[in-house]
């Protein structure tokens, strides 16, 4: 018994030193011995291992997102960061180098969960970093869940929903975002939000010298928009809604033009299926209908359908045929 208890205890030992390490060598946390580390060009990232080899692929994505968030921004952002992903609780405050990421337990084993998350918590981040911490919460929001979606079909589909029922928020609603109506609706104004981030996006650094114009303090962000994209600030809403709902009218005509050449071509397809039925009669004549017998043609109309071949006279002689030459 004494042996067998000695053997569980360096059995247990042995697990414990092996689960401080993953695989890849990643020691856990000194201060969160339940959370593994890892680093990644000036990223700290602590994952549970639960998560594992999810967030292990997305740590080694991590400089290239950060270059794709300094060519948007136009300038440098993240350089040091220490990231937490967690499940379902905090480990600490966000302070100026840490930020959490909590994943409901449902989204611990959805790699795709785990990747939008990260690109939007880091993305929110940067442009707070990018405008001094300067840029509305709206327009930080509406940046991050872009850059984490990218062109998202619901956000187009919402759009142009919106677009035909001329309900696209003005461009002065989006600050309702930040109120405590907006808390569990608004889902509009989220829309259009996100919409215009795209907006200001197709128009060459415009992104970029917003955020320059409001780190430096100089203007709101309404009249950075202006200056980026040297439209007047009073018509900016016009200019956006223009341009949105050409956009999405072109995109509903598009799909309604597809949706009626599929269903021309299913119609027709139908069409041709049934002209091509046979009916009740012609299914009962063929029935009915004895098989032809096509009877064996004899030997001199065998040689007369064959051509060249001559037939050649035979005798019998002792129960034997013999040909004559």
């Amino acid at each position: 018994m004494t042996y067998l208890r000695g053997a569980v205890v360096a059995l247990a030992s042995a697990f414990a030193i092996f689960a401080a390490h993953d695989v890849y060598g990643r020691q856990a946390d000194p201060e969160l011995p339940m959370y593994l580390r890892a680093n990644a060009d000036g990223f700290v990232v602590l994952y549970h291992p639960s998560l594992g080899d999810r967030v292990r692929h997305e740590v080694d994505r991590l400089p290239e997102l950060r270059r794709e968030l300094e060519a948007q921004l136009g300038t440098p952002v993240l350089t040091n960061v220490e990231l937490e992903v967690t499940l379902g609780s905090h480990l600490a405050p966000d302070d100026e180098l840490r930020t959490q990421i909590i994943l409901p337990n449902g989204q611990a084993h959805d790699s795709d969960a785990v990747r939008e998350r990260i690109r939007f918590e880091l993305a929110r981040r940067a442009m707070n970093e990018a405008s001094g911490g300067r840029a509305p919460a709206w327009f930080v929001g509406a940046f991050a869940l872009r850059f984490s979606r990218g062109m998202s079909l619901s956000n187009v589909g919402s759009m142009v929903e919106l677009t035909l029922r001329d309900e696209v928020p003005p461009l002065a609603a989006l600050a309702d975002l930040e109120t405590e109506r907006c808390v569990s609706d608004c889902l509009a104004e989220a829309e259009a939000a996100t919409d215009f981030v795209r907006f200001l996006s197709t128009r060459e650094e415009a992104l970029a010298n917003v955020m320059t114009s409001l780190r430096s303090g100089d203007s709101g962000l309404e009249q950075a928009i202006s200056d980026a994209t040297k439209i007047p600030a009073e018509g900016l809403n016009e200019a956006w809604h223009r341009e949105s709902s050409g956009r999405h009218w072109l995109i509903a005509a598009v799909t309604a033009f597809a949706i009626g050449l599929v269903v021309w071509w299913l119609a027709r397809r139908f069409k041709r299926a049934l002209k091509n039925r046979p009916t009740r009669q012609g299914l009962a004549a063929r029935r009915r209908r004895k098989p032809r017998v096509l009877a064996r043609p004899s030997a001199t109309e065998e040689a007369t359908l064959i051509p060249g071949r001559v037939e050649v006279p035979r005798i019998e002689h002792d129960g034997s045929w013999h040909t004559l030459h």
